[in-house]
């Protein structure tokens, strides 16, 4: 049985899944990796109060640790999750440049 992630991580599975068209294993590792990203930075990744706290420079330092080959889908899967908060709830999260 898979395991419930709980909003915003179930309803971003959704949204790639149906509006960017990837596979459901695809949408899982996106929201594990941008759970990574957030635990990464201390912060609890259920908390938007903590979430919105992220800055650029939180998430390029944890992307910057990983090998070259790491790196390009940790910042694609935290494209996409800003985008969808972005669209869903209006959020504006600090971004990582491709």
């Amino acid at each position: 049985m898979a395991r419930k992630s709980g909003y915003p991580y179930d309803k971003f599975m959704e949204y790639l899944e149906e509006e960017k068209s990837l596979s459901p294993i695809t949408a899982t590792t996106y929201a594990s990796q941008c759970r990574r990203i957030i635990r990464s930075t201390g912060n609890n990744p259920l908390e938007w109060d903590e979430i919105v706290k992220i800055s650029s420079d939180d998430v390029e330092l944890f992307i910057s640790g990983h090998s070259k080959k790491s790196q390009t889908p940790f910042r694609r899967s935290w494209k996409a999750f800003c985008a969808f908060l972005r669209l869903d709830r209006g959020i504006d999260l600090a971004d990582a440049s491709l």
